[in-house]
């Protein structure tokens, strides 16, 4: 009896510091309530926003790739498809600039695809302002690698070569045109990209006819 007095005395006595504190712990739980809320919205809206932008990106991207295609390709047309590397585009005749804005040229001069030998040579733009596919037909050609797999359709068969070797030359190496006993394939775009300081030159040899 004499404790709960001493209990009910305390409590009387420190009656308005307990309230205070009960208040003060009440006050705090609530806001941090509020604002945990808050920052879980935040981060909700925030991801669905980067979705958003990704989702957006995603078609952007896709109607870029959309508007880089080809629509024709004719009887004569070069394809390479790699991990990094994805181009089909048709091959013209001549590598004059009304020519290379159709597809890729073909040097006159040079051979076209054969089991007899002969080297085949190809040229294509990197980047040239403007929509049209022909204008960057080449641009990703530096990520190819020794070993990659070139598909050239002509005369109703599929030429495919491997590619072996990798080289940078001067804008007016004429070397790369030079004929061969084998029958090889040479395609090449202007380096660094942007400009047409060099040639960025693959050398590639046929392994197998369909």
């Amino acid at each position: 009896m004499i404790k709960n007095m001493r209990v009910i005395r305390i409590f009387k006595k420190y009656k308005k510091v307990l309230l205070v504190l009960v208040f003060l712990f009440g006050y705090v739980m609530f806001w941090s309530w509020f604002f945990g809320e808050r920052d879980v919205a935040i981060e909700e809206n925030s991801t669905k926003q980067k979705e958003i932008s990704i989702s957006e990106k995603e078609k952007t991207s896709k109607h870029n790739k959309k508007e880089k295609q080809f629509t024709e390709f004719g009887d004569f047309w070069i394809q390479i498809d790699t991990d990094e590397v994805h181009i089909k585009a048709p091959i013209v005749e001549g590598v004059t600039d009304e020519e290379l804005a159709k597809g890729v040229g073909h040097h006159k001069t040079t051979a076209f695809p054969n089991r007899k030998g002969g080297n085949v040579v190809l040229s294509g733009h990197r980047w040239r302002f403007g929509k049209n596919p022909a204008f960057k037909v080449f641009e990703d050609i530096d990520k190819l690698q020794i070993g990659n797999r070139i598909i050239v359709h002509y005369g109703g068969k599929n030429f495919e070569y491997e590619v072996t070797e990798q080289k940078t030359v001067d804008d007016k190496a004429v070397e790369i045109l030079e004929q061969t006993e084998d029958p090889i394939l040479t395609f090449y775009a202007c380096t660094p990209k942007y400009t047409a300081l060099k040639r960025l030159v693959y050398r590639a040899k046929l392994i197998n006819i369909q």
